[in-house]
């Protein structure tokens, strides 16, 4: 399968970070029952080409932050597992099949008006098909961070 190469970044999404992160917790959208969302990078794949993720990264518009995150990968929406903000991370065996691989983040540091990280490391197949052309994701905290701040925006 042909694959190529494109530049492409997640709208920046606020987050409800409704409390305190425990290692293992999600970060999403909503902390309310059922209405968390998993992240999507939409269009990304051209229909019968593959995508190649070369590099990434994360930022987040709180500037001292020191979370560690992991970003799980799924060619298709994750939707039967837990997508709420500050629940533990539980994918479910209705999801494993998209289940494409993870994106562990290096630590956040603080670069003056935000944060960021780079990639450590990235765990997935080189060629990425996804059953609609939008790539998912599911964030998890690895560090249980706790200067977070509720509205704050991750991309």
């Amino acid at each position: 399968m042909e694959t190529h190469s494109v530049r492409h970044r997640v709208h920046s999404r606020t987050v409800a970070a409704a409390a305190n992160y425990s290692v293992g917790d999600i970060v999403s959208n909503s902390a309310t029952d059922t209405e968390g969302t998993a992240w999507q990078w939409e269009n990304l794949v051209e229909s019968g080409k593959a995508a190649e993720l070369v590099s990434a990264f994360i930022t987040a518009s709180e500037d001292s932050l020191t979370a560690v995150y992991r970003l799980h990968l799924f060619s298709g929406n994750p939707s039967a597992s837990e997508l709420d903000d500050n629940a533990a991370l539980s994918i479910v065996i209705a999801d494993q099949a998209n289940y494409i691989g993870t994106i562990i983040f290096e630590a956040m540091t603080d670069k003056g008006t935000v944060s960021a990280a780079t990639a450590e490391t990235l765990n997935f197949p080189v060629g990425i098909v996804c059953n609609d052309n939008t790539l998912y994701g599911i964030l998890e905290d690895t560090s249980g961070e706790t200067a977070e701040a509720a509205g704050m925006t991750i991309a």
